[in-house]
């Protein structure tokens, strides 16, 4: 009884420290990225943002340094921009991992082709992924398709060139950053992938 509740609340106390110092460490890194270049921050599956999807930006105060600089975006995700005439659509990955846990779809790039195929970015919500209620229409459901489809927080990187429709798509697996220890540089004009690494150990 009392030493549950005891309990408890220190366990909770020692997540809330964690986590701000977590959001803290993000933005010493954030602010250095920032002051060099136009930077897009998409929530993901663990971060203090809505669990429902689609998430909503996280609020730019939470970065006290990153967050004086208008080179940084908070955006929703899923998340839609135009770079250089590409259309470019990204989700963090909560949507395809939750295909992947309920299908027999065996790897993510595969998953996220039949997103494009299906015309819908969520299709196991909100059955099995909790979903905003809306009634008029669904922010998931795909009008036009993009040029590049980004899922981050994915188990390894993985390039595919697709044809759907006629429209050629370049699919972009992203693996988690503090598994790989790397980014993806994409070249717009040649539409080829790049792995960048930050491995010291290699």
């Amino acid at each position: 009884g009392r030493q549950d509740q005891v309990k408890a609340k220190y366990l909770t106390a020692n997540a809330a420290a964690g986590s701000i110092a977590a959001v803290r460490q993000l933005d010493d890194l954030l602010v250095q990225l920032v002051s060099n270049v136009n930077t897009d921050l998409m929530p993901g599956p663990n971060d203090p943002a809505t669990i429902v999807v689609p998430q909503q930006a996280l609020h730019r105060v939470m970065f006290k340094q990153a967050g004086l600089y208008p080179t940084l975006s908070c955006v929703t995700n899923p998340y839609t921009c135009t770079l250089a005439g590409r259309h470019i659509l990204s989700v963090s990955g909560q949507t395809i991992a939750d295909i992947l846990r309920n299908s027999s779809i065996e790897d993510g790039i595969t998953a996220m082709e039949k997103c494009l195929r299906w015309g819908h970015l969520a299709p196991t919500a909100p059955d099995t992924l909790g979903c905003y209620p809306y009634t008029e229409s669904d922010p998931h459901i795909l009008t036009t398709l993009p040029d590049i489809f980004i899922a981050g927080n994915m188990a390894q990187f993985v390039s595919r060139n697709v044809e759907i429709n006629g429209h050629k798509v370049l699919l972009v697996s992203v693996p988690k950053f503090s598994n790989s220890k790397s980014v993806i540089k994409i070249n717009l004009k040649q539409m080829e992938c790049q792995v960048v690494s930050f491995d010291t150990e290699m």
